[in-house]
């Protein structure tokens, strides 16, 4: 019994963290979903509002260059350019976590001392480790981010249009960052798998499967656009703010790390 829970554990968690070739199962799927659920509700939340942040423009303003970093860094991990299992899902994840709210908190520390803004501090620090990270890479392939910025209006200028004409009270940062967040990743996922890429996450297979490339619009207008609407519907102040970050954290971060390993190499 310990020896096929073993197996079980090595097989569908362990293995697809040490070799990349090994895509998503079902399995770490629902668990990892359960686990950023958890975490993001009765620990990440919790936790700022006790370093007395909110999730308002310096929240935003501060945090925004990581999002970027984490992608970045895991195309590192594609390209092996640094070769480590913690640039792979999810490891990246909690030393990103660990990272940024350790630099809040000292940043906030030190707004406290009237030395500095704490938004400020935590974003040059991170707009100076975005900059590290990109020295380590050596070509851009331009014509592959041509594309990706073709593919990218073609999606959101539509939505953008039905609001204007349907829902303009929706026309608003509120609804169209987290929206067109994962139309970017949507795109990056099209453009990726146009020059050889694997998509490794289940849903999104599944809707590959079904429709081809382009599914992948289908899945986020599916999902993606229903969830914004509750979240502005059914939550407001802070809280509505931190779920809309969420969602458009994950969108960025997916669509920064699939340009990144398709446009950036060593």
């Amino acid at each position: 019994m310990i020896d096929q829970v073993k197996n079980f554990l090595f097989e569908y968690f362990w293995l697809p963290i040490i070799d990349s070739s090994v895509h998503y199962n079902i399995y770490n799927t629902i668990v990892y979903a359960f686990v950023f659920a958890y975490v993001a509700l009765y620990l990440v939340f919790p936790l700022v509002k006790r370093m007395d942040l909110a999730f308002d423009r310096e929240f935003f303003i501060a945090v925004t260059p990581y999002i970027f970093l984490g992608g970045f860094l895991r195309a590192l991990r594609d390209h092996q350019i640094i070769d480590t299992i913690l640039l792979e899902t999810p490891i990246i994840y909690i030393l990103m976590f660990v990272f940024v709210v350790s630099t809040l908190f000292i940043s906030k520390k030190l707004e406290g001392r009237e030395l500095v803004e704490y938004h400020k501090l935590t974003s040059v620090i991170g707009l100076v480790l975005v900059l590290v990270t990109l020295s380590l890479f050596e070509t851009v392939n331009f014509p592959i981010v041509f594309d990706f910025i073709i593919l990218s209006l073609v999606s959101i200028l539509p939505i953008l249009a039905g609001l204007y004409f349907l829902k303009p009270e929706y026309l608003t940062y509120a609804f169209v960052i987290p929206v067109a967040a994962h139309f970017l990743d949507a795109a990056s996922t099209i453009v990726a798998l146009g020059q050889g890429a694997e998509e490794k996450h289940v849903l999104a297979n599944i809707f590959i499967d079904i429709f081809g490339s382009y599914g992948m619009f289908i899945m986020k207008g599916l999902v993606i656009i229903p969830i914004t609407f509750v979240v502005l519907k059914e939550f407001e102040g802070n809280e509505r703010n931190y779920y809309l970050f969420l969602i458009s954290l994950l969108g960025l971060a997916l669509a920064t790390r699939n340009m990144t390993a398709i446009t950036l190499g060593s």
